[in-house]
């Protein structure tokens, strides 16, 4: 992609791949063990959706 590419995407503020989770994320949530120390962390991995399921399964409103 080209940098003008690029920065058309970035000033888009819709969600190029969703704002659902993923099936990985669902399935590391339902095999996770129930302590409360428990800690994920999901780096440069896209637009946050996965983080965002990982910390309101352990932290729900």
């Amino acid at each position: 992609m080209h940098r003008e590419e690029l920065g058309a995407m970035d000033a888009d503020e819709s969600f190029d791949w969703g704002t659902d989770h993923n099936e990985l994320a669902a399935r590391a949530v339902e095999h996770a063990p129930d302590r409360a120390d428990l800690r994920a962390v999901d780096i440069g991995a896209g637009e946050g959706r996965d983080a965002v399921h990982l910390a309101v399964f352990r932290n729900p409103a």
